[in-house]
């Protein structure tokens, strides 16, 4: 959470000096004795590593310019993320990899590309394993004029694809696609209780209030729920030889464009897809939703929230295109008739959306009002009610235009 400059420096900043002071918590990685790390910082196509700590164990400390490194500056379309991977080192085998920070660069060019303090270290799942103190200054040393900021973040957002087999292949049969696992989605997103502070929406004021009941009987119904939770969220999407390499297993996300990256822009097989999500204090979870009876079951807001009492917002949103440009728009809403979400906490969601995805357009829709006559130019995916060949029967009217072919 750091506040930000709009006005862009006076010069060109030619590289940056980046300095790994220490680490704190990391994954000790040896079983008997201190691990030896050592990180690896790339940006776009340039990397460079730092010293090792000689049995730093789990908080190593780099001393004096052992954990400084300098990378040439990205140009404006080179703008992605500073990625900051440590690992153990071993001398009889390859090095174990412990964790990876990651920063934002186009905030951090906001930052006149200045940063000191810790960023969280993350490694096959999305609670941190760690943290990782740096400082980055330009070099040649040069600050600009900091004035009045905006909120923004320097660390990017982590996330997590999960497969299931079996729910794909209950999917395929019920819907008639090609056959495909089942993902779910889960995306720490930064800022949540700064965004959304005392806002919180309670099953029990929704339309399944038995279900959030005191007593044995609703206790055993999220227990079960829960359940399911754990089971779509806790798979991996293995590569072929079967394992799931380090940097593939958490994914950084630092702009609206890698967001939409993650989900396919919305598209699959050819037709645009709907989303149902629960946001809860540890994040966002997602998946496809659709007409099929397995796939809504899946989707259910109550398992996406892992059987939680009261959410932050919950709802479903889908990919849209401006007409004419193509430009693409991420509608969100508070579709759940579960925990039923306040209209205004649909727009504090938006609000956080576009703060964990700088450049991501979000548009936010109340299921209790009537939708805006403007949003109906959007093209979308086909949500009609009845129709046979709809995606999923939901509320919004959108263009109904073919995928371009690719």
């Amino acid at each position: 959470r750091f506040e930000l400059s709009e006005e862009s420096l006076d010069e060109s900043v030619a590289a940056l000096r980046i300095t790994v002071v220490r680490g704190v918590g990391l994954k000790n990685m040896e079983m008997f004795g201190n691990q030896s790390p050592y990180c690896v910082l790339s940006l776009g196509d340039k990397k460079s590593r730092t010293q090792v700590v000689r049995c730093g164990g789990s908080s190593p400390t780099w001393a004096a310019d052992a954990g400084t490194v300098t990378l040439p500056c990205p140009s404006d379309d080179e703008h992605g993320l500073l990625r900051i991977a440590i690992f153990d080192e071993e001398p009889l085998k390859k090095d174990d990899f412990v964790g990876e920070a990651c920063v934002n660069v186009a905030a951090l060019e906001e930052m006149h590309w200045e940063f000191s303090g810790e960023l969280q270290v993350y490694r096959e799942s999305l609670e941190p394993q760690g943290r990782l103190e740096v400082e980055i200054r330009p070099d040649p040393l040069h600050i600009g004029s900091l004035g009045d900021v905006p909120r923004c973040l320097i660390e990017a957002t982590p996330a997590k694809v999960h497969a299931s087999y079996f729910v794909g292949a209950i999917h395929a049969m019920q819907e008639g696609d090609t056959y495909r696992e089942f993902l779910t989605y889960n995306v720490r997103l930064q800022n949540i209780h700064e965004v959304f502070g005392l806002a919180w929406n309670e099953g029990a004021d929704g339309m399944h209030p038995e279900t959030f009941a005191p007593g044995p009987k609703a206790a055993a119904v999220r227990g079960a729920l829960s359940a399911v939770h754990w089971r779509l969220y806790n798979t991996d999407v293995f590569s072929a030889g079967g394992a799931v390499a380090p940097s593939a297993s958490v994914k950084f996300l630092g702009s609206g464009e890698d967001f939409l990256e993650l989900i396919g822009f919305g598209c699959r097989l050819g037709r645009r897809r709907v989303y149902t999500y629960s946001l809860i204090g540890k994040g966002l979870y997602f998946s496809e939703t659709g007409v099929a009876l397995s796939k809504d079951g899946a989707s259910k807001h109550l398992i996406h929230a892992n059987a939680a009492m009261k959410v932050r917002c919950a709802g479903t949103f889908r990919v849209c295109e401006r007409p004419g440009s193509g430009t693409p728009v991420l509608v969100v809403d508070n579709d759940s008739g579960t925990y039923m979400p306040k209209g205004a906490h649909v727009g504090l969601f938006r609000r956080l959306l576009k703060l964990n995805f700088p450049g991501l357009s979000v548009l936010s829709l109340d299921v209790t009002q009537p939708q805006p006559v403007e949003s109906m130019k959007l093209i979308g995916p086909n949500e009609t009610k009845g129709d046979p060949f709809a995606t999923y029967a939901g509320t919004w009217q959108w263009v109904q235009e073919p995928l371009p072919f690719k």
